[in-house]
């Protein structure tokens, strides 16, 4: 009897291919459960919007110590990568608690109504969900500086610890770094027009408006602007600043004084190149270079103090139109 070479080798290969194809489609999902697991603890970047309602009378409630200027009502929200790639987006409303009517403008802009939030989830509920969204390690980055602080009070007034929640940027100090060079405010839809972007979304709906942010966070150098950011802010917070003498005899003394018109730059200590000063109508303006922080704008103001004179120094981070401002008044004065 011819014995058949497949006979048992045949069921053998069999077992030994079924047993390796077990085990290369263990090794798979091994390493697409390892990916993903890193993936999930790379660093996000969360763009996010919200919406809040306000009390339609003049009073604002107080609850748990704070003073609750607007309930928020719609979180939305863009996730990217730690390449800056725009990937999962959120978006919920929120049912809200405190100030149940809307408010009639809230309700024109936005177009939400009690109806419609009527049935929604809580802002606890929203807001874990809306953290397991976000992953492990994420920054926020919002479109002007009033959604952190209202976030924060939102979180307070729920009883929520708001001391974990992450940095945070405002992508408008990096756009005006970076794009206009000056320190003005701009509207969204007016940041899309100076980048070319198409305005495909309606305005003031939390997701859009996270959705149409990330667009202009993929048109500007993301990574240099939050490695800038600290120095971007050290200029924003000399806005608020300034400094004051007393005691001179006369408007020229204010003005003049050798401490009151130093040109060192209040952030870094850098001495400066002294830049020409224009004088006129009790006040002197110059611009002088730093190396690290740019072009500032040094004004002294003289004011009378009683019997006598004071002056007011404010050095201020100079914007395009602030600098061809002076240069046509140094211009003009020659």
């Amino acid at each position: 009897m011819l014995l058949m070479p497949t006979d048992k080798p045949l069921m053998f290969n069999i077992k030994i291919f079924c047993r390796r194809g077990f085990i290369f489609e263990l090794i798979f999902v091994i390493i697409v459960r390892i990916y993903i697991k890193r993936k999930n603890d790379d660093v996000n970047y969360i763009i996010l919007d919200m919406e809040w309602n306000q009390p339609s009378g003049r009073e604002c409630l107080t609850i748990n110590g704070v003073r609750l200027t607007g309930e928020i009502i719609q979180i939305g929200a863009v996730k990217l990568d730690e390449d800056f790639v725009a990937g999962d987006v959120f978006m919920s409303d929120v049912k809200p608690v405190f100030y149940r009517k809307m408010n009639s403008m809230v309700k024109k802009i936005t177009g939400i109504t009690e109806s419609d939030l009527s049935q929604c989830l809580g802002f606890e509920q929203v807001m874990n969900k809306f953290f397991e969204f976000c992953g492990k390690e994420f920054s926020i980055i919002t479109w002007g500086c009033d959604d952190i602080p209202m976030l924060i009070e939102n979180m307070t007034v729920h009883g929520m610890d708001f001391s974990g929640l992450p940095q945070s940027y405002d992508l408008q100090l990096i756009f005006n770094r970076q794009i206009t060079r000056g320190v003005r405010q701009w509207s969204l839809s007016s940041a899309m027009e100076m980048l070319n972007i198409e305005q495909k979304y309606t305005l003031h709906n939390a997701l859009y408006d996270a959705v149409n942010t990330a667009k202009i966070a993929m048109r500007l150098d993301l990574s240099q602007g939050m490695e800038n950011y600290e120095n971007i802010m050290s200029l924003v917070r000399l806005r608020g600043q300034k400094e004051t003498a007393g005691g001179f005899e006369n408007m020229r003394c204010a003005l003049r004084d050798k401490t009151m018109c130093r040109q060192v730059c209040p952030i870094c200590g850098s001495r400066l190149r002294k830049g020409e000063w224009i004088e006129s109508r009790g006040k002197r303006i110059s611009l002088a270079q730093c190396a690290e922080h740019g072009t500032l704008k040094f004004v002294v103001t003289a004011f009378k103090d009683g019997d006598k004179f004071a002056a007011c120094r404010r050095v201020l981070p100079a914007s395009e139109e602030m600098i061809a401002q002076y240069s046509e008044k140094l211009a003009a004065a020659r």
